[in-house]
């Protein structure tokens, strides 16, 4: 869930967790360019929620192709380098004091950019802080009514496609009604016929 403190916190703190000398800089919400965002989302920002907001953007590739770099959202961090896949943590599954980023995120000791205990610090700082201003259950209220909300889509999409069996099949009942109607008129005039060209003499 966007939030004002908290972007406010990543805006203060995250500049901890670059090496010194690091020409890349980071880019903060609403300030990010929407194409850059628009590369990293489709490298290696892969949101689970289309309403996930990325509040940070360090993009680490050349020529800002967004190919890989960090990324922190209102939901996760979002970690790739060079040589590896996305890696992705969900703050409402991070543990305080406890978690690691450098073992969760992969972020080795020859990363060229990061300083993996202070980004550990810094999640810690996001997740303290979103549990005490209560965001994870809000978060948590959006997602049960989302799910709900799909769910009464689902089942009104079910409907529909039911309805829409029905009618074709009572279509189909009533030409199938009407083609026996067709051959009921068709034996009607055949004895018509028989009866008028019948032998008078036979009966």
């Amino acid at each position: 869930m966007y939030n004002d403190n908290l972007l406010n916190l990543i805006k203060d703190k995250f500049h901890e967790c670059l090496k010194e000398g690091v020409s890349f800089k980071p880019v903060y919400h609403p300030n990010i360019p929407a194409k850059q965002e628009e590369k990293a989302r489709k490298h290696f920002v892969e949101t689970k929620d289309a309403g996930e907001t990325i509040l940070m953007l360090f993009d680490t590739s050349l020529f800002a192709k967004g190919k890989n770099g960090l990324a922190l959202t209102d939901r996760a961090v979002y970690f790739k380098d060079m040589f590896g896949g996305t890696k992705r943590v969900a703050y409402d599954g991070w543990r305080i004091d406890a978690d690691d980023s450098a073992a969760l995120l992969n972020i080795t000791e020859e990363n060229a950019f990061l300083l993996a205990p202070f980004l550990t610090r810094l999640l810690n700082d996001i997740c303290t802080m979103k549990r005490y201003e209560g965001l994870f259950d809000a978060e948590k209220g959006e997602e049960e009514a989302h799910r709900a909300e799909e769910a009464r889509r689902a089942e009104e999409a079910k409907q529909d496609e039911a309805q829409k069996k029905e009618k074709v099949n009572s279509e189909e009942d009533d030409d199938e009604n009407d083609d026996d109607d067709d051959d009921v008129g068709l034996l009607d005039i055949l004895g018509v016929v028989m009866d008028v060209t019948s032998d008078p003499s036979r009966e």
